[in-house]
């Protein structure tokens, strides 16, 4: 499973400084997005296959998902923390059953038939549904009308859902105005892990969820401007060099946090392209791995809801790839043990036994 979260990881970094060049809140989930992206790869062929390998950092395509799935799958129904994949395939289409096959024992994702050619609307209905119920209500409509029509040959679903209360809630704090909004601040003071980040001038901090299965992990610039500097400097040997037991000590401190709901749909083609997928949403895309017939990824989308409360956070992700026929720490205030994340900074949120990134975020408070 190592080499899979070091690959997702290195690609989560790469979207992260795509997505964040362009001003405002950033919120996606590499993991919905990677595993979306590797149900695509095991139906890719040719130079497409080799592009997508290469940008997802997977070795070989059978580095996929089947451990991590277990290793959520076996912490019960209750989980904080749930996976689904699901493809939906135009029904009088012949997809390979290798590719089927492969989908399901790899990474659990099993075909819907659709009636994409005689009821395009339908068949969105269905998809947006099984979304809604898997997010429990909080994507209650991942694809638009005009997402699908009668070329659509299949769409491939990749959802994460994730609900867990703070290991020690937060309370209420003031209300700041910044950048002509006004946020409302969290806050606590018990011993959290901290480290010190010399050379980006910033600050990591952990707050555990309840359980501590998981974490929300925030980099804060020390100087109001000093995101860039930052994000420049992020790589995945540097992520691991600053999460090292010996760069984090447990300090006791107050954090101060604002409380945020952020709701994003991110247009992955522009970043996938720019980051090396050149032939996948052109005529030159290639999965035959798929089908006999000639297809074209038409676009990939990832829509996130999260909600930060003093409670704890919840968030959900829906991915979606559809398939169409190639025809058509710090601000170092006057309390040294405050950790005041009143300016611009990134977060993640973390599942601590496998090291996966579920989530990265920007805050421009």
């Amino acid at each position: 499973m190592e080499p899979l979260i070091i690959g997702n990881t290195k690609f989560s970094i790469d979207l992260l400084k795509q997505f964040c060049k362009v001003n405002g809140d950033v919120l996606f989930s590499p993991l919905s997005i990677s595993s979306s992206l590797g149900l695509i790869v095991l139906g890719a062929a040719g130079d497409t296959e080799e592009q997508m390998l290469k940008v997802l950092h997977y070795n070989h395509e059978k580095i996929m998902y089947h451990d991590l799935y277990e290793e959520f799958y076996k912490r019960g129904k209750n989980r904080p923390l749930k996976m689904y994949n699901r493809l939906f395939g135009e029904r009088s289409i012949d997809f390979k059953n290798t590719f089927l096959d492969h989908n399901e024992e790899w990474c659990f994702a099993s075909i819907r038939n659709a009636d994409f050619k005689k009821d395009p609307e339908g068949a969105r209905e269905q998809i947006n549904s099984w979304v809604k119920d898997k997010t429990e209500d909080l994507v209650p409509i991942l694809l638009k009308s005009d997402d699908v029509d009668e070329k659509t040959l299949l769409v491939l679903i990749s959802v994460v859902l994730f609900k867990q209360d703070w290991e020690s809630p937060f309370e209420s704090s003031d209300d700041r105005k910044y950048n002509g909004g006004k946020w409302t601040m969290i806050q606590q003071t018990n011993s959290f892990l901290v480290g010190d980040i010399p050379e980006a001038d910033s600050r990591i901090l952990e707050i555990p969820y309840k359980g501590k299965t998981l974490s929300m992990l925030i980099l804060l610039p020390n100087k109001p401007d000093g995101l860039k500097k930052l994000l420049d400097m992020i790589t995945y040997e540097k992520l691991e060099e600053w999460n090292e037991p010996d760069h984090m000590n447990p300090l006791k401190l107050t954090v101060k946090i604002p409380r945020f709901q952020l709701d994003r749909k991110n247009n992955l083609k522009e970043a996938l392209v720019a980051l090396g997928m050149t032939d996948l949403f052109t005529s030159k895309c290639d999965l035959s791995g798929m089908s006999s017939d000639p297809l074209i990824l038409s676009k990939v989308e990832n829509e996130c809801v999260m909600n930060v409360t003093n409670k704890g956070s919840e968030g959900g992700s829906a991915t979606d790839g559809v398939v169409k026929s190639v025809k058509r720490v710090f601000n170092l205030a006057p309390n040294e043990n405050d950790f005041v994340a009143d300016h611009p900074f990134l977060f993640y949120i973390r599942d601590n036994a496998t090291k996966s990134i579920i989530f990265w975020g920007r805050i421009e408070p």
